[in-house]
């Protein structure tokens, strides 16, 4: 019987479509060409085999292998039988297990000749090769498992070929240090098993070859399950647990495989590991996932080719490695063994996700790209800092520049700059500002600063920068400027010489306008000279007040001495009017020059005016006409009547120079209610009820600039020594 392999070719497909179709004709013309019935050639027979295992059916080796065989075995062409038998070595020994084969070989296989033997582990190879059984003398051999370099260089190669397993067993050991360099205790756990035996001394003999590890033995035929679990829990973290198929205890019952192992890495305090792959799962770190499979396909497909009728000896010798390392990354995790120390080559189950599920490259990857963006937002983070402080810097220098020039605007004080070298000068807004232009249509150069001064003192100034820029000394001037508007300034220029950032040497300084400074100190040499004067008044008034206290008593003895009809009685009663006129003259000197204190009253305004109407006459001459328009219900004040009458002679004496040529002097009088606040000069008067002296003349009268200053002390419009303005009112 035949069986085609699944996947065939299109054309193939096309091919047999054709023959099924031809295949009536020619079945014709044969009929027709040979009447006689032909016979079908003969099938083959069915390949036999015999797969010899060394160990029992439980071994787990030895099932994979044999799933390895049949899966090359049964996709041949040809029909293969196969039988398998164990020698059970362990067990019986080794010269049992020949006898009992030699016995299985007469009995159950007598007659039968095998086309192919395949020896599975070192000891059926040894059988084939040491008993050299008459039943399979004559059968080419295969062979798999075999690690027994000695074993395979004496075999004959005309009969025998195969694959040696090129890894010992300790290989697992090993793979799983790789994880753990820093241990150096191994704990072994077994079983009461014959099973568990051989793993004893099979650690026991990796314990003789490896000098360098602590190996500490927990026998299960000796010891009970609680006893193993109590020492495991005393285990040092740096040890490593082997758990080897555990399914007998002390007493020889049963033990589930899987519950052992779960409860084992539940209660060791160091990681667990077992050759026994299906083990994982359970807590377990690592376990080996034997390469039998893919031994027994190896070994299958170089069977195949014998079936197939190739010499053995012609079929090259191959080799492979048993240890497939599976690890439980969880669990790896969970002792802190980072993906990177898992070999490279080991199956990984289990992963937790996240950043072990990366591989290294990645993780480095992932690592160099997280720290490339935290330094971009820490580079962010630094420009976003400096950002901020440039913009704060620049808000305080703004703040500083608008203070500086609030503070010079509000002080009069420019700031200038002039480099010596290249005559380049610079002014500050004030500066721009004293001057009275707009730095849009004025350059700023010493020319320029030139025209501003008053032409009376240009000469002076240009010669004073000139000969500090020789000599390299500061400077202070003080002249005056003249204003586009015409108006005259003082100002006060200060200047020294410094260093620019480059080196280069620059002549810095102010501009102070001191106008008012100016005027304050006119007014303060004014005001001494009318200290002075009143000084002076003060004495003459008190020298006069006494000539006038004889006079005064002299006219009252006169005109007491004169009868009532007496005409000279008219003339002595004004001499005692002049004399009390005088009197009151006096004492103002007296108050001006602070020998008398005032002494304000209740008063009417208009008895004050006409007590003064008989002085200001002859005062204003025959020219000027005196007009009164006093109110009849007028409101009384509180003031003192000298002062008020100096006053009213004080703007009598004003109008009569303003009236050369004659005219009308008009006092007025009236009551006055205010409503708002109002202001006359530098005084500010408040809302109510107020008496209104209004003094008028029709003389030459004043100009804005006149009026606007009208109250300031001392001002004046008249020629030097003629008025000193309200500064004696």
């Amino acid at each position: 019987m035949y069986e085609f392999d699944g996947a065939r070719s299109t054309a193939g497909g096309a091919w047999r479509l054709r023959l099924v179709l031809l295949l009536p004709l020619f079945l014709a013309v044969t009929a027709w060409l040979a009447p006689a019935a032909v016979q079908p050639a003969a099938e083959p027979r069915p390949a036999s085999v015999l797969i010899l295992h060394s160990y029992d059916p439980g071994y787990n080796w030895s099932m994979e292998l044999t799933q390895g065989l049949h899966s090359v075995l049964e996709s041949l062409p040809r029909e293969t039988d196969s039988w398998i038998e164990y020698l059970n070595v362990r067990r019986l020994g080794r010269p049992e297990a020949w006898r009992w084969m030699n016995h299985v070989l007469e009995q159950r296989h007598a007659g039968r000749r095998f086309d192919l033997v395949i020896a599975c582990d070192d000891a059926a190879l040894e059988y084939l090769l040491g008993a050299d059984p008459p039943a399979l003398r004559q059968a080419p051999v295969v062979f798999c498992g075999v690690g027994n370099r000695e074993l395979i260089a004496r075999l004959p190669r005309q009969r025998f070929t195969g694959v040696e397993e090129v890894s010992t067993a300790s290989d697992f050991l090993d793979e799983v240090m790789k994880m753990m360099p820093a241990v150096r205790r191994i704990v072994v756990v077994t079983d009461s098993s014959a099973t568990g035996a051989e793993h004893r001394a099979f650690y026991a003999q990796i314990q003789k070859e490896r000098p360098q590890l602590e190996f500490e033995f927990l026998d299960g035929s000796r010891m009970p399950v609680e006893r193993i679990f109590g020492r495991l829990q005393q285990l040092d973290p740096q040890s490593l647990v082997i758990l080897t198929q555990f399914t007998r205890d002390q007493d020889g019952r049963y033990v589930s495989p899987r519950w052992m192992a779960a409860e084992v890495a539940r209660v060791s305090a160091a990681p667990v590991a077992s050759p026994h792959v299906r083990l994982l799962g359970q807590g377990i770190l690592a376990g080996n996932l034997s390469a039998g499979f893919a031994h027994g396909e190896l070994a299958g497909r170089m069977a195949a080719e014998v079936l197939q009728g190739v010499r053995p000896a012609d079929v090259p010798l191959r080799r492979h490695g048993n240890i497939r390392l599976v690890v439980d990354d969880a669990v790896a995790a969970r002792w802190g063994i980072p993906r990177s120390a898992i070999p490279a080559g080991a199956d990984i189950v289990n992963p937790p996700g996240g950043w072990r599920a990366l591989s290294s490259a990645d993780q480095r990857l992932l690592a160099a790209g997280a720290a490339l963006a935290v330094l971009q937002m820490l580079l962010i983070a630094v420009l976003l800092v400096t950002m901020w402080q440039r913009r704060r810097a620049e808000r305080q220098l703004k703040e500083s520049r608008e203070m500086l020039e609030r503070a010079q605007r509000i002080a009069r004080i420019g700031l200038w700059t002039r480099n010596a070298a290249t005559g380049a000068l610079h002014w500050s807004g004030e500066v721009y500002r004293m001057f009275g232009v707009d730095p849009a249509t004025v350059r700023a150069s010493f020319e320029s600063f030139l025209s501003f001064v008053h032409p009376e003192d240009r000469a002076r100034v240009e010669e004073a920068v000139r000969s500090s820029d020789r000599q390299r000394r500061s400077r202070v001037l003080e002249f005056r400027i003249v204003r586009p508007d015409g108006a005259v300034r003082y100002v006060r220029s200060v200047g020294e010489w410094t260093t620019g950032p480059r080196g280069e040497p620059l002549v810095a300084g102010m501009v102070q306008d001191i106008t008012e400074l100016r005027q304050l100190e006119e007014l303060l040499a004014q005001v001494q000279r009318v200290e002075a004067v009143g000084t002076l008044a003060g004495g003459v008034a008190h020298d006069f007040n006494n000539l006038l206290t004889v006079i005064n008593g002299y006219s009252q003895l006169l005109a007491g001495a004169l009868s009532p009809d007496d005409p000279r009685l008219l003339h002595v009663r004004e001499i005692q009017r002049a004399g009390e006129r005088a009197s009151e003259l006096t004492r103002q000197l007296l108050a001006f020059s602070r020998r008398q204190i005032l002494s304000p009253r209740l008063l009417d305004l208009n008895e004050v005016i006409q007590d003064s109407a008989g002085l200001l006459k002859p005062l204003l001459g025959e020219k000027i006409e005196l007009r009164l328009e006093l109110s009849t219900s007028l409101s009384p004040i509180h003031a003192d009547p000298a002062q008020l009458g100096q006053v009213l002679i004080n703007l009598a004496a004003n109008a009569r120079d303003a009236m050369p040529d004659g005219g009308t002097l008009t006092i007025r009088t009236a009551n006055l209610m205010l409503q708002e606040f109002s202001r006359a000069g530098e005084e500010k008067i408040l809302p109510g009820r107020y008496v209104e002296l209004i003094v008028s003349d029709n003389g030459c009268g004043m100009d804005e600039e006149t009026r606007r200053r009208a109250f300031e002390p001392f001002f004046t419009t008249k020629p030097v020594g003629k008025g000193t303005g309200l500064g004696l009112a």
